[in-house]
């Protein structure tokens, strides 16, 4: 039985051990890095969306135009100067979003690279945390019968949270391919006055997208030190439940990266 648990122990861990470093690996990466097959096909997609944010962006221009000719009764040169030198400037902005966009990536994942040099990596801390947990079973047959029993429902969430981990992290980055195919759109709103805010939300969204895989990485570095502290204070079942609770809150907190990034950013 004994036996049982440690193999137990180690497909539970082991497996959140690989989990980990996939989910560092993912959120280092470029978007090109990632997966380059997609990264080209957005690229397609943001050049199709090219002519349609030009076209918006003269409606934009026409309608700014018309607005302030209705609310003045002469129509200063300044006021046209205005208007034409902010189409000017989001169209800039709109031919170059893409390098605009990779610059705020490559800062995000600059200090992605730099929190995760700084501390343990996720699996140097889980391996410590197993071999605790395995000196932390009791002995005895009945309890270790007891403690296998007790010690399933961890394995059971273990597996569940493998999967949350990872669909949180691709799913940061698939929400990064298609707001960069979709980013001429929201740019072509600079140039009314009315609706210009959706181009500055869109760039704080994009930012808070980036900056989730900062937070994603705390968690998990957070959760190596946090069941390493619980495996060396703690006693068999204690051990136990303290493990569940901690896992199940770092699934909680790897969902809320995504709303922290936002509030850092001010894209809510």
């Amino acid at each position: 039985m004994r036996e049982q648990i440690f193999k137990m122990i180690d497909n539970s861990f082991g497996g959140w051990n690989n989990t980990l470093n996939d989910v560092v690996k993912i959120i280092t990466q470029s978007p090109d890095e990632f997966n380059h097959v997609t990264y080209e096909m957005i690229q397609s997609v943001y050049s199709t969306l090219l002519p349609l944010a030009y076209n918006l962006l003269a409606l934009f221009f026409l309608i700014e135009f018309l607005t302030k000719s209705a609310t003045l009764e002469v129509m200063k040169w300044e006021q046209i100067a205005k208007i034409l030198f902010k189409t000017v400037l989001a169209k800039v902005i709109i031919e170059n979003t893409f390098g605009f966009l990779n610059i705020i990536f490559t800062i995000s994942s600059e200090a992605i690279l730099k929190v995760d040099a700084v501390a343990l990596s996720p699996g140097e801390l889980i391996s410590d945390v197993t071999q605790m947990i395995k000196d932390s079973v009791p002995t005895g047959p009945l309890a270790e019968l007891a403690y296998f029993v007790s010690f399933l429902p961890d394995t059971v969430f273990m597996k569940l949270i493998n999967v949350i981990v990872m669909v949180i992290s691709y799913g940061r980055m698939i929400e990064i391919y298609i707001l960069t195919a979709v980013a001429p759109l929201p740019i072509a709103t600079f140039t009314s006055s009315s609706v210009h805010s959706i181009g500055k939300k869109f760039f704080q969204s994009y930012a808070s997208v980036c900056l989730q895989g900062l937070f994603i990485l705390l968690v998990t570095k957070l959760y190596g030190a946090i069941t390493a502290g619980v495996a060396m204070n703690g006693e068999g079942w204690d051990v136990v439940g303290k493990m569940l609770i901690t896992s199940l809150t770092t699934v909680t907190l790897l969902i809320k990266s995504g709303t922290w990034a936002k509030q850092i950013t001010g894209a809510v």
